[in-house]
Formats: structure tokens, C-alpha cells, sequence
């Protein structure tokens, strides 16, 4: 009966084995302080051997517990007290263990800590339910519930493990594990929350499902579903599908899909765009800065912007900050967007098929700044250049001319300069429009704000005449409206003239 009884023990023992592999292993009885006592016929006995004992097999398991109850019809075994199975690749320890040979389930409670010393993964909870691997199951599966704890350690050495917390986890083999209700992912790259996770050893791959949110070290991503992949423990590429939102210190973008690319941990690229079966446009924002497009492309060397680039029916806008006060607007999902506060006088506007945003460097920035000028502090992008390209129209304030500045800093008021042409290029300095250069010019109009009020004063006095805005072509002349002769109307301004291609705008911030 004791030789039995343990081999019924070695066999709960080996609850990852296959039955097979189980009868060809050798185990023994190694100690046992307390007696034996049996009922019921044979083959239906019920054995209690009280203890502790220990039972160790050659293969290197070895089994102890404080008493054992075998139910030898059902072939199943209860272990109390202090149980722990070690072999070597795996180990469990609990307060309570039993274990059915006809089905291969393990049941665990009480304080469980179950180990896989290959990959030095680990968890922890107040129970755990394990099925060996056998006909139907190709891989052992663990069940833990009433939110355990899970220790992943990267298969690439050197690289910390992630911590998962969750209402319920689930394991197969050494590859795969599945964490669903409020999960919770500590890593040293990435932290993470999502209403389910996956998890592929292998693969080095995390795939985030439901309100999934990861943060790294300077970003922060949001999206119904976030897939990432590592390569050698690094975070490689990560890929966010459904309202997709990224928020850097110097830059913010949404889209239906978003694709991010790292090297060493650190951003360097991201693509913005429509996800398979999903509409919606891109938006990137910044710092006095905004663009939109059917997709989106930053380039962000070192985890810094350089380049924006935006196609189909691209639309950018930039502002100065300097010069919108009052508390920041919000979007319509409760972020910040100061375009939504802006009016048409307060922002300079930019479309074409596809727009470029330049951005400048802290060097070039820190080279350009007058001296004794305080440092730029900003931990954001700072915009150096807008290029539009195809069907490239331009909305952009400008200082008004000599004839009309003293009316127009009286009122605050910028003139409006308004252009179209195949390619549009313009050039910021403290967050305004510095020179715009113009190829394939077809139209320019600008709108002088002392003409208006000459305007509004005619219309005061009854005058019915037609209060003519003056139109010109910016690239050919000087921006700025004649002067009005006495008691009279403004003077017609010259008929357009096609200027040569590459021609460039006046400094708008020179006045005469």
C-alpha cells in the first residue's frame, strides 16, 4: 500500500507530464512521520497518510506536503499544509493542492506561487488551476484568478521583467499568456492598462485590447487596441488601432490608426492614417502650431521633432502664442486645441495636396536668440517653415504698410493676405509669418485694415458709392493700400501682374 500510495503521490506530483511519461518515472517514498490508514474495498480505497512526507522521483520532482488523502476510484489526491512540488523546470508551492490523474487538473490555493524556471516568469495569487498537456491540449494551461500577479522576464537577457496585475490570467506553455480585466503592465519601457492584454514570449510581442493606454518614458498612447513589438527586449514598433492618440512634450497626435517606430528605446518615426475598414482624418498639434491631412508622417530624431509631413487634402495653421492669452480652448475628447478658440485674424492658414512642417532644433534656436535674451525653456516644437505643395492656397496676417500703420496699431489690426498658386513656401520667425515664397502665382488679394475702416466711415455718412478693398499681386508689390486723396475714395489699386516663378514676399514685419 505505501509503494501505492506513492506512486498515486508521484503522480500528482507530476501534473505536467504526460500519463506516459508519468508510469516510466521512478518515485519514493522519502520520509514520512505520521501513520497510514485506508477504507473501502480495493480499487475504491480512500487512503489518509498523515505526515509531513516526501516523495521524490529520479527524474529530479520532488513532492512535499503536511498529510495526503488519495480517492483511489477517481484517482485523485488532496494535499494539505505546506505543499510544494519542485522539478526542474518548474515550481508550486500553496497551502492546499489537489490533483486528478484521468483529467491532468491540477487545483491550487492558498498563498500559490508557481515558477517557470526556464524563463524565470512567476505567479502569484490565491489560486491556481493548471491542466497538464495531453490529447486535445498540445500545450500545459494555467488559470489564475481573483487578480493574481504576473512576473514576465524578457527572453533577451539583461532586460527588466514586466510586472501584470489582473482580474484573471491565463498561460500556455511557456509562450503565451492572456491577462483580462483591469489589467495593470509595470515595465521599464512601457507602462500599460487595457481592458485585456496578450502576451507572446516568443514573439516579443504585447498586444493592449480595450482602453488600452501605454506610456513611455516621454509619450503617452491611447487607442482601442496598441500592439507592440520588441526586438532583443527593446520596444522595435508599436501600433495603435481605433481613436488613436499620442501625446509627447512637443507634440500631439490623433488618427484612426497610428504606427510608431523606435531605435534604443527612443521614438524616431511615426505614420498617421486610415486603419482597414475606418475613416477619419489626422491631426497633429503643437506648440502655436496645427495640421491635418488624410495621413500624417513626424519625423522625430531622438525623440525631438524635425518634420511633419502631411498628405491629402492637407490643411495647416500656426499661431502666436506670445499673442493668444486667456486659458487654452479644449477639443471635442476634453484635450487642448487653441485653434478652437482662435479667430480667422489671430492664425495664418496654409492648404495644398500635401504640406511639409519644418521644425527647429534647440542649436539653431539657441544660435538665432538675441543676446541676452532669455533661454527658450519650451518643451516644445518651435515651427520654422510651412511648404505646400499642389493646389496651394495661403491665408497669413501681415504688418500693414506705411500708409495705413498708424490707423491699423490704433485698432491692434493686421492685414489679411490671401494667395494661390502650385506651391507655397513660408517662413516663420517668433511665431509669424516671416517671407512667403510663391511658384506658379495665380491670384493674391490682400486685405488692408485701414481701407475697411475708410469703408465703414463712407458707409456711416450715407455714402451709397461701393467701398472698394484694394487687390494686388503681394509678389509683384509691396503689401499695403495708396493713400486715400482728400474727402474722396480710395484710389484703384494697379492691375495684377503674373510675377516670375520663385519670386519672394516682403518681409512682412518691415514697415516703411
Amino acid at each position: 500500500m505505501r509503494r501505492l500510495l506513492a506512486i498515486l503521490l508521484a503522480v500528482a506530483a507530476i501534473m505536467v507530464l504526460p500519463r506516459e511519461a508519468a508510469a516510466q518515472n521512478v518515485c519514493n517514498l522519502v520520509y514520512q512521520q505520521g501513520g497510514w490508514s485506508s477504507s473501502g474495498p480495493e480499487g475504491q480505497r480512500i487512503i489518509n497518510a498523515g505526515g509531513p512526507l516526501n516523495v521524490r522521483c529520479a527524474n529530479g520532482e520532488d513532492l512535499r506536503a503536511d498529510s495526503a488523502v488519495m480517492f483511489e476510484a477517481i484517482n485523485e489526491v488532496h494535499l494539505f499544509g505546506r505543499v510544494d512540488y519542485q522539478d526542474p523546470t518548474r515550481a508550486l508551492t500553496s497551502d492546499y493542492a489537489t490533483y486528478n490523474g484521468n483529467t491532468g487538473r491540477l487545483w491550487a490555493t492558498g498563498s500559490v506561487v508557481f515558477t517557470d524556471k526556464n524563463r524565470g516568469s512567476t505567479l502569484r495569487g490565491p489560486n491556481l488551476e493548471y491542466f497538464r498537456a495531453g490529447m486535445g491540449r498540445p500545450q500545459a494551461q494555467a488559470i489564475a484568478t481573483e487578480r493574481p500577479h504576473l512576473t514576465v522576464v524578457p527572453s533577451s537577457r539583461g532586460r527588466q521583467p514586466m510586472e501584470i496585475d489582473a482580474n484573471r490570467i491565463t498561460t500556455a506553455g511557456e509562450q503565451f499568456m492572456t491577462a483580462e480585466g483591469n489589467v495593470v503592465i509595470d515595465g521599464k519601457e512601457m507602462d500599460a492598462w487595457a481592458s485585456e492584454a496578450y502576451y507572446d514570449a516568443t514573439a516579443e510581442k504585447m498586444e493592449l485590447r480595450g482602453n488600452a493606454r501605454a506610456k513611455g518614458e516621454q509619450y503617452e498612447l491611447t487607442a482601442d487596441y496598441i500592439e507592440s513589438i520588441l526586438a532583443q527586449g527593446a520596444i522595435d514598433r508599436v501600433l495603435a488601432r481605433g481613436n488613436s492618440r499620442l501625446v509627447q512634450e512637443r507634440l500631439r497626435i490623433t488618427g484612426p490608426q497610428l504606427q510608431m517606430f523606435f531605435a534604443r528605446d527612443s521614438l524616431q518615426r511615426l505614420v498617421s492614417g486610415n486603419a482597414p475598414q475606418s475613416k477619419g482624418r489626422s491631426v497633429a498639434l503643437s506648440r502655436g502650431f496645427r495640421m491635418e491631412a488624410d495621413s500624417l508622417e513626424a519625423l522625430t530624431p531622438g525623440q525631438r521633432v524635425r518634420q511633419v509631413i502631411a498628405i491629402g487634402a492637407a490643411q495647416g495653421q500656426s499661431w502666436d502664442t506670445l499673442q493668444v492669452a486667456g486659458p487654452t480652448p479644449q477639443d471635442a475628447a476634453g484635450q487642448p486645441d487653441t485653434v478652437a478658440g482662435l479667430s480667422l485674424g489671430q492664425r495664418d492658414l496654409l492648404f495644398g495636396d500635401t504640406i511639409i512642417g519644418y521644425f527647429q532644433s534647440d542649436s539653431a534656436r539657441a544660435a538665432v536668440r538675441p543676446a541676452g535674451a532669455p533661454a527658450d525653456t519650451s518643451q516644445n516644437a518651435q515651427l520654422e517653415r510651412l511648404l505646400a505643395l499642389g493646389s496651394a492656397r495661403s491665408l497669413y496676417r501681415m504688418a500693414p504698410s506705411s500708409d495705413s500703420a498708424q490707423a491699423a496699431r490704433a485698432g491692434g489690426r493686421r492685414g489679411i493676405n490671401y494667395l494661390i498658386g502650385d506651391t507655397i513656401d513660408l517662413a516663420f520667425a517668433d511665431g509669424e509669418v516671416d517671407v512667403a515664397t510663391v511658384r506658379g502665382l495665380k491670384r493674391g488679394v490682400y486685405l488692408d485694415p485701414a481701407l475697411r475702416d475708410t469703408a465703414r466711415a463712407d458707409s456711416a455718412r450715407g455714402d451709397t458709392a461701393a467701398a472698394r478693398v484694394a487687390e494686388r499681386t503681394p509678389a509683384v508689390v509691396r503689401p499695403g493700400a495708396p493713400a486715400a486723396p482728400a474727402g474722396g475714395q480710395p484710389t484703384s489699386p494697379p492691375a495684377p501682374v503674373a510675377a516670375p516663378p520663385g519670386t519672394t514676399l516682403p518681409d512682412r514685419r518691415r514697415v516703411p
